[in-house]
């Protein structure tokens, strides 16, 4: 579905959702830093439900680390998170997420119907663009551990917001200069320049943020079976780019049930990966790894130069990607 991404100003707080007031006076709660072109509406409560992702909020190449979701939920599950505390999510007058996905996926994934967001005016898209960069290139007390925006974060940003209809920021060294320098950007602007303007030509799509406990739950609405019940089973994430033999955990997991003559499934994530780095390395992997365990296997134990009794490997990529369906299925006879 194609997002509408308006961020233009409404003389009234009208808004296509409900909103809740929350307990603490709005002068006393931590707000998002202004930059220019943004400007706050309101501080409240929005259902979860009601936030539409995918459109603005652009500052992660990787998307959402599940470690820092993992922690916000257990924050909430101990009745500990304070909203007023943490600088909030922001959202548009039309709902649209420009930054706090983490924050989003945790409250999805403790069933919270309501989150604390800060709803904000931007004159354009690249200014919701811009603030979602800024957002997470400054270090915050009290907050989950932020991450901090890096090199491969700020050039994928600038690319989307030199994608953005406004025309703000243009496919040309200046252009690109004078909108990194305006986010704040500490590094080597002339290397950071240099970078955009060879990788201008690349095309973005974005990352779902999924969890351990999501694919769990996907695989079992899906094929009917609880990965946590089945030791054929492994449920993880790889970094698509990482060469075979650093996938030792997975090894580990699967190798019993392939030693015993079974096939193995793998449901898997990315992590680390650029989304137009998934369909090739989801393909490598599902063609090399069992070549490299068999002959890993061989160099242990001295085996026989045969695969003879050595299970296969079903691969089921979970679905990151908008055009993917739930699960990417590569199967043994495929690999």
């Amino acid at each position: 579905m194609e997002i509408e991404t308006t961020t233009k100003k409404q003389k009234t707080e009208t808004f296509p959702f409900d909103t809740k007031e929350g307990k603490t006076p709005q002068k006393y709660c931590r707000k998002p830093k202004e930059i220019r072109g943004m400007h706050i509406v309101k501080l409240c409560y929005v259902r979860v439900a009601d936030i539409i992702r995918g459109g603005l909020n652009k500052a992660r190449v990787t998307g959402a680390k599940e470690r820092k979701i993992k922690k916000i939920m257990k924050c909430i599950d101990a009745g500990q998170y304070r909203p007023s505390h943490y600088i909030p999510p922001v959202i548009t007058l039309a709902g649209i997420l420009v930054s706090g996905e983490h924050r989003l996926c945790g409250h999805e994934g403790c069933d919270e119907e309501w989150i604390w967001v800060a709803i904000c005016e931007f004159d354009s898209d690249t200014r919701a663009i811009a603030y979602a960069y800024v957002e997470n290139s400054e270090k915050e007390e009290e907050d989950f551990g932020t991450e901090l925006a890096d090199d491969d974060d700020l050039v994928f940003n600038v690319k989307m917001a030199i994608d953005s209809d406004d025309s703000e920021v243009n496919a040309n060294q200046t252009s690109i200069r004078n909108y990194i320098k305006e986010l704040g950007y500490e590094g080597n602007l002339t290397d950071a320049v240099k970078r955009v303007m060879q990788e201008i030509d690349k095309t973005w799509v974005p990352i779902h943020a999924v969890t351990h406990k999501n694919i769990e739950k996907m695989y079992e609405d899906e094929y009917g079976i609880d990965p946590n019940t089945d030791d054929s089973i492994w449920v993880g994430s790889l970094t698509g780019t990482q060469h075979i033999s650093e996938y030792p955990r997975m090894t580990r997991g699967i190798l019993p049930t392939l030693l015993e003559g079974k096939d193995a499934t793998v449901a898997v994530k990315f992590t680390g990966t650029r989304s137009d780095q998934f369909k090739p390395n989801r393909k490598r992997i599902a063609e090399k790894l069992r070549p490299h365990i068999l002959q890993t296997a061989r160099d242990i134990v001295e085996a026989e130069d045969s695969d003879t009794g050595f299970g296969k490997i079903n691969f089921r990529y979970v679905k990151q990607l908008p055009s993917d369906p739930t699960f990417i299925e590569i199967n043994a006879d495929e690999n």
